[in-house]
């Protein structure tokens, strides 16, 4: 459960820039922003008017007046004939935008074709014209917009097939947009930029295919582009080739050490291939970049990281370090402490971890950190004080009150509290949740463990009725009714069901096993027990693949997977069980 938060938590961090679009992920030059100095290839229009006109103004002051009040028609109207007044160029961008906020086609085709008109050499207009073009589905006319786009950004010295991603990218028809750089990249082929932007628009609508070949040409054209050789490696790892993408994202970082985003990025991709240990590698790298700069915030989230992976693979003593130096840190004290008070369980420091969880008092962990304090305080005898805590989070969490009357119960079943308490305390939370699924599975199980096959099979039958396809459900239901009332086809019958749901499940490959097993199918019990075991090293499942190995007779084998289970478990109830019916010791 720890590893599967810490990964949960690590990854929330580190991969929100992958959570991004494609094209964001991938170094782009500064934007343009309108305006260039330089002629450019198009003649300029001379303004119709060196000075504003009275009527200039007054359509101006009208169209601005009714832009505040949020009437965009009259507003539209005004700027329109402000525009064929002054023959403004910046007036006609406004224009040209409010049609389009307007979601006017006709208007915004007319208003960008005269921005263009009076300002022929300015990118965000030559952007906007093939924005348009797609928008009024006007194709032929947006291929000429992109040729004129990529000439005149030739004339300023930028790289306007990138310019032409930007605008393509916000089309509805990606597939369009698509043949429409292919057709840019055609004309212009033994050009290494134009693939490059192929490359970034087919990643971007998940067309890894075309993208991979866009881009190998990139390379080929021109081998020395650090640019498109990391929009190769992304290419790859989007489009599920992770070991080439980690392979030449690590030479890259080998051959620009200094390339600060490239080595957080393949720190993200090293985290999100479980290799935590190289990643805690490149994260140390990065800090020592930022500790060198004195970036505080930066440098802050990347010590979370390194806390975060440090605990992942135990090194407790450095996990501490990173996290009391983030108590200091305003956007990750609150992370920090519930960390360390993690790191303190873990440790079997109890105070020690009731003391850091109380210091967490804002931000997402505030909730966990005052559930783990009431397990604590149950572990440690103070049930009462724990109750306390968890009816005063029902008050100021409603949303969560659910989790914290299953929480509860699990605490008064784990205390050995009188049974008629915990039925109490169900009666009360299903008074205010009857149909909570969450609640009605609890109070099953906790039907079994009493006795009680009845409530089991009458509160998940409930559950069943709302969600036929929950697997959990379908999965206690038929491993109850095979362990205890010999109901085995059709235990069978939802076990299999519940497979059919979750194939992986290590549980229910268990159940599966187990109920071969109770109807004499041996090998097929095997089967299922060994694939369980191999999945989750857990006391239940070595419990019952051990079981069925000695009754099979193979009885060394099964003794080496009870002692394997029994070093880490053996404390575990079922599992103390199994060995004295069969008369094992260790």
């Amino acid at each position: 459960m720890l590893r599967q938060l810490l990964i949960h938590c690590l990854l929330l961090f580190l991969t929100t820039a992958c959570a991004l679009p494609f094209r964001e992920l991938d170094p782009e030059p500064e934007p343009v922003q309108g305006k260039i100095a330089g002629n450019g290839p198009y003649p300029t229009p001379e303004p119709l008017h060196r000075e504003l006109t009275s009527e200039i103004i007054f359509q101006l002051l009208a169209g601005e007046l009714a832009a505040h009040r949020g009437r965009g028609k009259i507003a539209f109207g005004h700027y329109r004939k402000a525009a064929t007044l002054s023959g403004d160029p910046g007036v006609a961008e406004r224009t040209a935008k409010i049609a389009l906020f307007l979601k006017d086609k006709q208007g915004a085709e007319a208003s960008v074709a005269h921005w263009v008109q009076r300002d022929p050499n300015n990118l965000e207009a030559r952007q906007f014209a093939v924005a348009v073009a797609l928008y009024v589905n006007k194709f032929e006319q947006a291929r000429g917009h992109l040729a004129d786009l990529v000439r005149v950004a030739d004339a300023k010295g930028e790289d306007g097939f990138l310019l032409a991603v930007r605008a393509l990218g916000k089309a509805e028809d990606a597939k369009q947009s698509l043949n429409l750089m292919r057709g840019l990249v055609k004309v212009h082929r033994s050009r290494p930029e134009s693939w490059h932007a192929l490359a970034l628009l087919a990643a971007e609508i998940k067309a890894f295919s075309q993208a991979k070949k866009a881009i190998a040409r990139a390379v080929v054209l021109k081998p020395d582009w650090r640019e498109a050789r990391v929009l190769q490696s992304k290419i790859f790892w989007f489009g599920g080739h992770r070991d080439e993408a980690l392979g030449l994202m690590g030479k890259l970082v080998v051959e620009a050490p200094d390339d600060k985003d490239l080595r957080q990025t393949y720190a993200r991709f090293l985290v999100q291939a479980e290799r935590h240990k190289e990643a805690f590698g490149q994260f140390q790298e990065l800090l020592k970049e930022f500790k060198d700069q004195e970036q505080g915030h930066v440098a802050d989230e990347v010590r979370y990281a390194l806390g975060i992976l440090a605990l992942q693979l135990k090194r407790h003593e450095e996990s501490v370090a990173y996290f009391e130096a983030l108590l200091n840190s305003p956007q990750r004290r609150s992370e920090a402490a519930y960390f360390l008070g993690r790191i303190a369980e873990e440790r079997k420091d109890d105070p020690g971890a009731i003391k850091w969880y109380e210091s967490v008092t804002e931000g997402e962990y505030e909730l966990e950190a005052s559930l783990r304090i009431a397990e604590r305080l149950s572990g440690s005898g103070r049930l009462a004080e724990a109750r306390a805590r968890l009816t005063a989070g029902r008050g100021r969490w409603p949303e969560h009150a659910v989790r914290i009357y299953v929480l509860e119960t699990a605490l008064l079943k784990e205390a050995k509290a009188d049974e008629q308490e915990v039925w109490k305390l169900f009666d009360e939370a299903l008074k205010g949740h009857p149909k909570d699924a969450d609640l009605l599975y609890s109070r099953a199980l906790y039907g079994v463990s009493c006795g009680r096959v009845d409530v089991l099979e009458r509160d998940l039958q409930a559950v069943l009725k709302d969600n036929p396809k929950h697997a959990d459900a379908l999965n206690a239901l038929g491993y109850t009714l095979s362990d205890m009332t010999g109901r085995q086809e059709e235990a069978m019958g939802y076990i299999r069901q519940a497979l059919e749901l979750k194939p992986d499940s290590p549980a229910i490959l268990d159940s599966m096993g187990w109920v071969q097993y109770r109807i004499g199918r041996l090998d097929e019990a095997l089967g299922y027990l060994h694939k369980a075991n191999e999945k989750l090293h857990d006391p239940e499942i070595a419990s019952h693949l051990g079981e069925v190995l000695w009754v099979s007779g193979k009885k060394d084998e099964a003794r080496q997977v009870w002692k394997k289970a029994w070093e880490k478990f053996a404390d575990n109830d079922i599992l103390q069980k199994t060995l004295e019916r069969f008369g094992v010791e260790f």
